[in-house]
């Protein structure tokens, strides 16, 4: 897998978690999140990435 599949994989994973945490909260608060910096999710998507690289080595 190339290194822009991994990271396309990534993203998709982090969009997942983050729908399901917000529906996760919403359902517990009954009212959405703060919203999330772009930093953060920049972040999350990298750490994902780095994990799929290590695990497909």
């Amino acid at each position: 897998m190339t290194d822009k599949e991994l990271l396309n994989v990534a993203a998709n994973l982090t969009d997942t978690l983050l729908r399901t945490n917000t529906e996760s909260i919403i359902a517990d608060k009954g009212h959405a999140p703060a919203t999330l910096q772009p930093s953060d999710i920049v972040k999350t998507t990298l750490k994902i990435y780095g994990q799929l690289k290590q695990e497909l080595k």
